[in-house]
């Protein structure tokens, strides 16, 4: 496929430019609130649903995101002519510029420009669609597969409005201030950072689509061209949520509490869940090993940011069903709500003690269970035995978030139970050093994965990368296992960081369905970005601020040639294909957990930006081709102006005077930060 062109608007904007012959290329973009959306491309394609993009489907999904069109069609008969509203393959160009809340074509007709605009409001369950034209009259053909057609004669312009009960004509007048409230309102939400570094392609990501992807497509979509969700996922809007927790906090608070009314009452949760109506604890019982840790990490997380320890004692029921019979690795049902309610604390202590309740394995590590954080990998444990290094590390890294809340609560033997379970975890994640790097763990068989001596996976990332940021394993193999990783995985001149080397192909290990997927795409061995962009957050734990940038450089998809990597360039895709034959391809695009943890990366690695308390401070780990850079943090109370220099004498002053942090809390009005680092 040809290259396209494309580029990034002054505000931020991201404006694609069709030649009209192109084949699709089903760039996506999200307009949504939390009960309704529409996902659309350059042809139009995409659906509208409302409430649950799966179970509450307005249009139907389609499964291609390579297709002209969707289940709706509008035609329009203007000057003698009869075209698409969007790219359409039929030779006419097309600019279609995707803003944050809204999108737009304009498509160059030989009788002039036809301008189509489309957005959601925040406050109201319906699509707006208004289509401009100069001069003569035209007429549009609407239709939506198997409804019929609506025809709407007009002049000049056109709008439609389209619910769930179907689309009528409203008046335009009420157009204007409607779209500028949207557009204030996701400005505020996507980019309450612009920020100005030497590399544009990171200023582009930064200063609002990676907030943008992450609220509007994980959070509040949960679909896309590849995927139609609609449900939430224990640990995957958890993680999402993490990325605002220095903008906007509320969106973790609810999530926790969400999660929390997920928990069955014997302590592990649903691995996803549909809220529908009165079914709205529909999902599924898992034995996946990792899911209900992180209630517990995200709590830490939550309470360390901002000091709001009322959420410990917030009440919250728990699910009560049948629990998982002997052999039965899952099971999808509607569970009932349980009479009895819990605190948010307990909640979180309920979670640690059932994982502990598991045991561990042979090697003293955290049994795999029906998967970890790779799901794919769910034959590796499941008949009860196999090992997991990374759930060791991770588990040792949710029990140290909850020892201040044990402590808090004055709960000492909580306390006393997180910290010897920490300790002992991290001696047997210890145990599993592989002589240059961490073993992944261990078959139900006995059999090690993720060793020099295995033929297939022979070392995998994430096992470094969490070495690495539970911080009180050993530096010096954390280092060495990390440089081993990007030794081994990250192919530089590709671009590309891979979950693991070799791919499962041929040989004699069942991992589970991550065989499926043909060697070097997606999680099996390709780049599986959530894992890369945690290799990256490990180089910064470890001080190792130049490969950390070289990751984070390389995940940007605007760096990528993109007649090879062929997804959206200003979105973060979920993979990146590594097989020979794919090289550098981009794969499920907008709807991935690593555009999270990419901002996270960014903003509190490379820039240095941490909340903790309430309070925040400015570490900066900059390349070395840095001289600074500079940012505006702005809320709904205060303005921060931030430049960070190199200089002879480290420090940071706020209106001219020096101080250790910035108390967010209480701060109001127009501030300048001035931040000096030392080479």
């Amino acid at each position: 496929r040809a290259p396209v062109q494309c580029d990034f608007l002054p505000e931020g904007e991201f404006a694609l430019h069709l030649n009209g012959n192109l084949p699709p290329l089903g760039w996506s973009h999200f307009l949504v609130n939390p009960r309704f959306g529409w996902v659309a491309d350059e042809t139009g394609c995409g659906h509208l649903w409302r409430g649950n993009a799966r179970e509450g489907q307005v249009t139907a999904w389609n499964n291609d995101p390579l297709a002209i069109g969707g289940p709706e069609r509008f035609l329009l008969t203007w000057s003698g002519e009869i075209h698409s509203l969007f790219a359409d393959g039929d030779g006419l160009p097309v600019t279609v510029t995707y803003g944050f809340g809204w999108i737009r074509w304009e498509k160059h007709w030989h009788a002039g420009v036809v301008r189509t605009t489309a957005f959601v409001p925040w406050e109201d369950d319906r699509r707006l669609l208004l289509v401009e034209i100069g001069g003569k009259r035209g007429e549009l053909n609407y239709s939506v597969d198997g409804r019929g057609k609506q025809l709407y004669p007009f002049s000049e312009k056109l709008l439609l409005s389209t619910d769930a009960g179907g689309t009528e004509s409203v008046d335009p007048g009420i157009w204007e201030e409607s779209f500028r409230v949207v557009v204030n309102h996701w400005k505020k939400m996507a980019c309450p950072l612009t920020v100005e570094t030497p590399e544009p392609a990171l200023n582009h990501y930064l200063n609002g689509w990676g907030l943008y992807q992450v609220t509007a497509c994980r959070l509040l979509a949960r679909t896309s061209h590849y995927q139609n969700g609609g449900a939430f996922g224990f640990r995957d809007q958890l993680q999402d949520t993490l990325a605002l927790l220095p903008f906007a906090p509320g969106w973790t608070r609810d999530q926790i509490l969400r999660c929390c009314a997920h928990q069955f009452l014997e302590g592990d949760v649903q691995h996803w869940w549909h809220e529908v109506g009165e079914e709205k604890n529909r999902g599924v019982r898992t034995r996946i090993s990792d899911d209900l840790l992180w209630l517990p990490y995200a709590l830490g997380r939550y309470v360390e940011t901002w000091n709001d320890w009322s959420i410990l004692f917030e009440r919250v029921n728990y699910l009560s069903g049948e629990p998982l019979k002997e052999g039965e690795s899952e099971r999808y049902f509607i569970p009932d709500t349980a009479g009895e309610t819990d605190s948010v604390y307990a909640h979180g202590l309920n979670a640690l003690r059932c994982a502990l309740q598991r045991g561990v394995g042979e090697h003293g590590l955290m049994k795999m269970g029906t998967g970890d954080w790779n799901d794919g990998m769910n034959h590796v444990g499941r008949r009860g035995q196999g090992e997991s290094v990374w759930l060791t590390w991770f588990t040792a890294a949710a029990l140290e978030a909850f020892i201040p809340l044990a402590d808090h609560m004055n709960d000492t033997e909580a306390a006393q139970l997180c910290r010897d379970w920490r300790d002992t975890l991290i001696e047997a994640g210890e145990r599993a050093w592989d002589g240059d790097w961490y073993l992944r763990g261990w078959y139900d068989d006995g059999a090690p994965l993720g060793s020099h001596t295995s033929e297939e996976c022979r070392i995998d990332s994430i096992a470094q990368s969490w070495a690495a940021l539970m911080n009180r394993s050993d530096r010096s193999r954390a280092e060495k296992a990390v440089r081993s990783a990007l030794d081994l995985l990250f192919d530089r001149e590709a671009g590309i960081v891979k979950l693991f080397t070799p791919a499962f192909d041929r040989g004699n290990a069942d991992p589970g369905y991550i065989r499926g997927y043909v060697p070097g795409v997606r999680e099996n061995g390709g780049q599986y970005t959530h894992a890369a962009v945690w290799l990256a957050l490990a180089c910064y734990e470890l001080g190792m601020s130049g490969e950390g940038y070289e990751i984070l450089q390389a995940l940007l998809p605007e760096k990528h040639d993109p007649g090879q990597y062929q997804a959206e360039p200003h979105v973060i895709a979920a993979d990146v294909y590594a097989n020979p034959q794919h090289l550098g391809r981009g794969g499920w695009s907008w709807y991935t957990g690593a555009a999270g943890w990419y901002l996270q990366t960014a903003l509190s690695g490379l820039l240095g930006l941490q909340v903790k308390g309430g309070a925040l401070t400015i570490s900066p780990q900059m390349p070395a081709g840095w001289a600074g850079f500079s940012l505006q943090w702005r809320s709904e109370q205060w303005n921060l102006h931030i430049a960070v220099r190199r200089g002879e004498t480290a420090g940071m002053r706020m209106d001219e005077t020096p101080v250790e942090d910035i108390p967010l809390q209480n701060l109001s009005g127009e501030h300048r930060v001035e931040v000096t680092v030392v080479e």
